[in-house]
Protein backbone atom coordinates (compact mmCIF):
# COMPACT_ATOMS: atom_id res chain seq x y z
CA UNK A 1 0.00 0.00 0.00
CA UNK A 2 3.01 2.26 0.41
CA UNK A 3 3.20 2.84 -3.35
CA UNK A 4 -0.49 3.79 -3.49
CA UNK A 5 0.01 6.29 -0.67
CA UNK A 6 2.96 7.89 -2.42
CA UNK A 7 1.00 8.07 -5.69
CA UNK A 8 -1.91 9.75 -3.92
CA UNK A 9 0.49 12.17 -2.26
CA UNK A 10 2.07 13.10 -5.56
CA UNK A 11 -1.28 13.51 -7.32
CA UNK A 12 -2.46 16.22 -4.92
CA UNK A 13 -5.12 16.46 -2.27
CA UNK A 14 -8.33 16.40 -4.27
CA UNK A 15 -10.66 14.23 -2.22
CA UNK A 16 -12.39 13.12 -5.42
CA UNK A 17 -9.16 11.73 -6.91
CA UNK A 18 -9.21 8.04 -7.76
CA UNK A 19 -6.22 7.38 -5.50
CA UNK A 20 -8.02 8.92 -2.55
CA UNK A 21 -11.17 6.90 -3.23
CA UNK A 22 -9.12 3.72 -3.48
CA UNK A 23 -7.33 4.35 -0.17
CA UNK A 24 -10.62 5.25 1.45
CA UNK A 25 -12.16 1.98 0.39
CA UNK A 26 -9.22 -0.11 1.55
CA UNK A 27 -8.81 1.63 4.91
CA UNK A 28 -12.48 2.23 5.66
CA UNK A 29 -11.79 5.91 6.27
CA UNK A 30 -13.76 8.83 4.83
CA UNK A 31 -12.34 10.31 1.62
CA UNK A 32 -12.27 13.76 3.21
CA UNK A 33 -10.11 12.38 6.03
CA UNK A 34 -7.72 10.71 3.56
CA UNK A 35 -7.45 13.93 1.58
CA UNK A 36 -6.86 15.77 4.85
CA UNK A 37 -3.94 13.52 5.77
CA UNK A 38 -2.37 14.19 2.40
CA UNK A 39 -2.94 17.94 2.69
CA UNK A 40 -1.44 17.98 6.17
CA UNK A 41 1.67 16.24 4.90
CA UNK A 42 1.93 18.62 1.94
CA UNK A 43 1.76 21.61 4.28
CA UNK A 44 4.41 20.04 6.53
CA UNK A 45 6.56 19.32 3.44
CA UNK A 46 7.06 15.70 4.41
CA UNK A 47 9.89 14.17 2.30
CA UNK A 48 8.74 11.57 -0.20
CA UNK A 49 10.64 8.77 1.52
CA UNK A 50 8.72 9.45 4.76
CA UNK A 51 5.27 9.81 3.23
CA UNK A 52 4.08 6.23 3.67
CA UNK A 53 5.22 6.03 7.29
CA UNK A 54 3.79 9.42 8.19
CA UNK A 55 0.49 8.62 6.47
CA UNK A 56 0.19 5.42 8.49
CA UNK A 57 0.94 7.35 11.68
CA UNK A 58 -1.82 9.83 10.91
CA UNK A 59 -4.20 7.00 10.11
CA UNK A 60 -3.52 5.27 13.44
CA UNK A 61 -3.89 8.54 15.35
CA UNK A 62 -7.14 9.28 13.56
CA UNK A 63 -8.57 5.86 14.34
CA UNK A 64 -7.39 6.02 17.95
CA UNK A 65 -8.98 9.44 18.46
CA UNK A 66 -12.19 8.41 16.76
CA UNK A 67 -12.46 5.22 18.83
CA UNK A 68 -11.79 7.17 22.00
CA UNK A 69 -14.42 9.81 21.31
CA UNK A 70 -16.97 7.22 20.28
CA UNK A 71 -16.51 4.93 23.26
CA UNK A 72 -16.19 7.50 26.03
CA UNK A 73 -19.51 7.43 27.84
CA UNK A 74 -20.93 10.18 30.05
CA UNK A 75 -23.80 10.22 32.51
CA UNK A 76 -24.56 13.76 31.37
CA UNK A 77 -26.84 13.64 28.30
CA UNK A 78 -25.53 16.96 27.02
CA UNK A 79 -21.92 15.83 27.22
CA UNK A 80 -22.79 12.52 25.61
CA UNK A 81 -24.43 14.28 22.65
CA UNK A 82 -21.43 16.58 22.28
CA UNK A 83 -19.21 13.50 22.14
CA UNK A 84 -21.39 11.93 19.47
CA UNK A 85 -21.27 15.12 17.42
CA UNK A 86 -17.52 15.43 17.93
CA UNK A 87 -16.99 11.87 16.70
CA UNK A 88 -18.94 12.71 13.56
CA UNK A 89 -16.81 15.81 13.06
CA UNK A 90 -13.57 13.88 13.54
CA UNK A 91 -14.74 11.28 11.05
CA UNK A 92 -15.09 14.01 8.45
CA UNK A 93 -11.38 14.69 8.54
CA UNK A 94 -9.43 17.99 8.80
CA UNK A 95 -12.20 20.18 7.34
CA UNK A 96 -14.28 19.36 10.42
CA UNK A 97 -11.49 19.32 13.01
CA UNK A 98 -12.20 22.86 14.17
CA UNK A 99 -15.79 21.85 14.80
CA UNK A 100 -14.64 18.75 16.68
CA UNK A 101 -12.33 20.91 18.78
CA UNK A 102 -15.16 23.25 19.73
CA UNK A 103 -17.48 20.39 20.63
CA UNK A 104 -14.86 18.67 22.78
CA UNK A 105 -14.08 21.99 24.45
CA UNK A 106 -17.75 22.40 25.36
CA UNK A 107 -17.90 18.86 26.73
CA UNK A 108 -14.77 19.44 28.80
CA UNK A 109 -16.16 22.72 30.15
CA UNK A 110 -19.37 21.06 31.32
CA UNK A 111 -17.47 18.26 33.07
CA UNK A 112 -15.01 20.68 34.68
CA UNK A 113 -17.81 22.88 36.01
CA UNK A 114 -19.55 19.80 37.39
CA UNK A 115 -16.28 18.71 38.99
CA UNK A 116 -15.81 22.10 40.62
CA UNK A 117 -19.32 21.95 42.05
CA UNK A 118 -18.68 18.45 43.34
CA UNK A 119 -15.35 19.44 44.89
CA UNK A 120 -17.01 22.39 46.63
CA UNK A 121 -19.70 20.08 47.98
CA UNK A 122 -17.09 17.55 49.14
CA UNK A 123 -15.13 20.27 50.92
CA UNK A 124 -18.27 21.42 52.70
CA UNK A 125 -19.08 17.88 53.75
CA UNK A 126 -15.50 17.45 54.89
CA UNK A 127 -15.78 20.58 57.05
CA UNK A 128 -19.06 19.32 58.48
CA UNK A 129 -17.54 15.93 59.26
CA UNK A 130 -14.56 17.60 60.95
CA UNK A 131 -16.88 19.81 63.00
CA UNK A 132 -18.84 16.77 64.14
CA UNK A 133 -15.64 14.97 65.07
CA UNK A 134 -14.53 18.04 67.01
CA UNK A 135 -17.83 18.02 68.90
CA UNK A 136 -17.16 14.41 69.83
CA UNK A 137 -13.88 15.63 71.25
CA UNK A 138 -15.67 18.26 73.33
CA UNK A 139 -18.06 15.59 74.59
CA UNK A 140 -15.11 13.43 75.60
CA UNK A 141 -13.64 16.35 77.56
CA UNK A 142 -16.92 16.65 79.46
CA UNK A 143 -16.37 13.06 80.54
CA UNK A 144 -12.69 13.76 81.34
CA UNK A 145 -11.93 11.11 78.74
CA UNK A 146 -8.75 12.78 77.54
CA UNK A 147 -7.50 9.94 75.37
CA UNK A 148 -10.69 9.91 73.30
CA UNK A 149 -10.66 13.72 73.08
CA UNK A 150 -7.08 13.66 71.82
CA UNK A 151 -8.02 11.12 69.16
CA UNK A 152 -11.12 13.05 68.06
CA UNK A 153 -9.42 16.44 67.77
CA UNK A 154 -6.50 14.92 65.88
CA UNK A 155 -8.85 13.22 63.43
CA UNK A 156 -10.84 16.44 63.00
CA UNK A 157 -7.58 18.15 62.04
CA UNK A 158 -6.73 15.42 59.53
CA UNK A 159 -10.07 15.42 57.71
CA UNK A 160 -10.36 19.20 57.48
CA UNK A 161 -9.62 20.22 53.86
CA UNK A 162 -6.18 21.87 53.44
CA UNK A 163 -7.99 24.81 51.83
CA UNK A 164 -9.15 25.83 55.34
CA UNK A 165 -5.89 26.23 57.28
CA UNK A 166 -7.49 28.38 59.97
CA UNK A 167 -9.89 25.55 60.85
CA UNK A 168 -7.05 23.03 60.88
CA UNK A 169 -5.15 25.21 63.32
CA UNK A 170 -8.21 25.42 65.58
CA UNK A 171 -8.38 21.62 65.82
CA UNK A 172 -4.65 21.33 66.46
CA UNK A 173 -5.11 23.86 69.22
CA UNK A 174 -7.90 21.76 70.75
CA UNK A 175 -5.75 18.64 70.29
CA UNK A 176 -2.88 20.30 72.15
CA UNK A 177 -5.22 21.41 74.94
CA UNK A 178 -6.53 17.89 75.47
CA UNK A 179 -3.02 16.48 75.33
CA UNK A 180 -1.86 18.95 77.98
CA UNK A 181 -4.76 18.14 80.31
CA UNK A 182 -4.05 14.44 79.88
CA UNK A 183 -0.38 14.85 80.70
CA UNK A 184 -1.00 17.24 83.61
CA UNK A 185 -3.91 15.48 85.30
CA UNK A 186 -2.85 11.88 84.72
CA UNK A 187 0.89 12.36 85.21
CA UNK A 188 1.73 11.31 81.63
CA UNK A 189 5.06 12.99 80.89
CA UNK A 190 5.33 11.75 77.27
CA UNK A 191 2.07 13.58 76.58
CA UNK A 192 3.59 16.79 77.96
CA UNK A 193 6.69 16.34 75.82
CA UNK A 194 4.51 15.86 72.77
CA UNK A 195 2.35 18.90 73.49
CA UNK A 196 5.47 21.04 73.90
CA UNK A 197 6.43 20.08 70.35
CA UNK A 198 2.91 20.87 69.15
CA UNK A 199 2.90 24.33 70.74
CA UNK A 200 6.32 25.10 69.29
CA UNK A 201 5.09 24.05 65.87
CA UNK A 202 1.97 26.19 66.22
CA UNK A 203 4.11 29.16 67.22
CA UNK A 204 5.86 28.84 63.87
CA UNK A 205 2.59 28.46 61.99
CA UNK A 206 1.15 31.52 63.76
CA UNK A 207 4.03 33.99 63.46
CA UNK A 208 4.12 36.98 65.78
CA UNK A 209 3.82 39.57 63.04
CA UNK A 210 0.70 37.98 61.53
CA UNK A 211 -1.28 37.36 64.72
CA UNK A 212 0.39 38.86 67.80
CA UNK A 213 -2.25 37.80 70.31
CA UNK A 214 -2.54 34.26 68.92
CA UNK A 215 1.24 33.99 69.07
CA UNK A 216 1.25 35.28 72.65
CA UNK A 217 -1.39 32.77 73.69
CA UNK A 218 0.64 30.00 72.07
CA UNK A 219 3.71 31.12 74.02
CA UNK A 220 1.68 31.16 77.23
CA UNK A 221 0.40 27.62 76.62
CA UNK A 222 3.90 26.49 75.76
CA UNK A 223 5.15 28.01 79.00
CA UNK A 224 2.51 26.17 81.02
CA UNK A 225 3.42 22.83 79.46
CA UNK A 226 7.14 23.44 79.98
CA UNK A 227 6.60 24.44 83.60
CA UNK A 228 4.43 21.42 84.38
CA UNK A 229 6.99 19.05 82.92
CA UNK A 230 9.91 20.96 84.40
CA UNK A 231 8.54 20.50 87.91
CA UNK A 232 8.67 16.75 87.38
CA UNK A 233 12.16 16.56 85.93
CA UNK A 234 15.59 17.08 87.41
CA UNK A 235 17.37 20.26 86.42
CA UNK A 236 16.03 23.68 85.54
CA UNK A 237 16.23 23.70 81.73
CA UNK A 238 12.49 23.21 81.22
CA UNK A 239 11.64 25.79 83.89
CA UNK A 240 13.96 28.36 82.38
CA UNK A 241 12.45 27.79 78.97
CA UNK A 242 8.98 28.11 80.50
CA UNK A 243 9.87 31.47 82.05
CA UNK A 244 11.15 32.70 78.69
CA UNK A 245 7.96 31.62 76.90
CA UNK A 246 5.72 33.26 79.52
CA UNK A 247 7.81 36.43 79.40
CA UNK A 248 7.36 36.56 75.61
CA UNK A 249 3.62 36.19 76.05
CA UNK A 250 3.43 38.87 78.73
CA UNK A 251 5.46 41.34 76.68
CA UNK A 252 3.20 40.83 73.69
CA UNK A 253 0.03 41.24 75.76
CA UNK A 254 1.43 44.44 77.26
CA UNK A 255 2.50 45.81 73.89
CA UNK A 256 -0.92 45.15 72.35
CA UNK A 257 -2.66 47.05 75.11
Amino acid sequence: MAAEIITAYQSGVDKSAAEVRELSGKLGIAESAIAGFLETMHEAEVPLEQVATKFQELTLRYQHLLDGVRTLQSDDPEVQQLKVDAAAAVEGGPPSYDRAEELLKQAESIDREATERLEAALKKRGLNAAATRGQRGELSLLRLDYKSAIEHFNEAFKITPPSHPEVRVRYRWAYAGALYEYGKDRGINPALKEVIDVWKSLAQELPRERGPLDWAMTQNNLGNALWTLGEREAGTARLEEAVEACRNALLEYTRER
